[in-house]
């Protein structure tokens, strides 16, 4: 029998930007939504439910941008989360530039484009994922997050695996066909199983 307590926060409108900007349009909420799992959400579920005391009983997973901010916190954060999944992620801001959910947190591109390159980036914040447990998924032929969304970041994982194999574990896997809602419920099934199955350490 498992026992997983889930909790699903409607992040509406957020990058999961880790602060605010002069041309930062959409505001989530008064604090970032970055800053709002770590500082709002995981104390309130301590406080009220006892829920998320260790890293090795909490996890953070998420489907589209809610990858990038699953995978955002628990690089922030690696006290927090000992595991990390995330399903379908548009995770580079720099590889969309014509996007207008990035473009709301941090300018347009083309005027800020050293923003878009340096805050909030996955890859760069990957090695922060030590002795954290990480799932990644893609369908092959999705039309609104491209496979080569979740590769360009686990080709940074593979190098830190390369250079540290016993410290950096993960799983990517791949759906050939299927609707997105279809392969997604496939994938939350195939990312339980792994963190059952995985162990994790503490932070270091």
């Amino acid at each position: 029998e498992k026992r997983w307590v889930l909790v699903c926060p409607d992040m509406g409108k957020t990058v999961y930007e880790n602060e605010y900007y002069p041309e930062t349009t959409v505001k989530w909420q008064p604090v970032p939504g970055g800053q709002w799992i770590p500082k709002a959400l995981i104390p309130w579920l301590r406080a009220e439910f006892s829920l998320c005391l260790t890293r090795e009983t909490t996890g953070i997973a998420g489907v589209g941008f809610g990858a990038r901010g699953a995978l955002l916190a628990a690089e922030r954060n690696p006290e927090m989360f000992g595991f990390a999944g995330g399903i379908s992620g548009t995770y580079d801001a720099e590889s969309v530039p014509a996007s207008n959910a990035f473009s709301c947190a941090y300018g347009k591109f083309k005027e800020n484009k050293e923003r878009w390159i340096a805050a909030d980036n996955v890859i760069t914040l990957a090695p922060s994922l030590r002795n954290t447990i990480v799932f990644m998924a893609h369908g092959k032929r999705e039309h609104g997050s491209p496979i080569e969304y979740s590769q360009i970041v686990l080709i940074k994982m593979s190098q830190l695996r390369k250079q540290n194999p016993d410290n950096y574990q993960y799983k990517f896997v791949v759906q050939e066909w299927g609707e997105e809602w279809t392969i997604w419920n496939k994938f939350l099934g195939d990312m339980f199983s792994y963190f059952d199955t995985a162990t994790t350490t503490s932070a270091k």
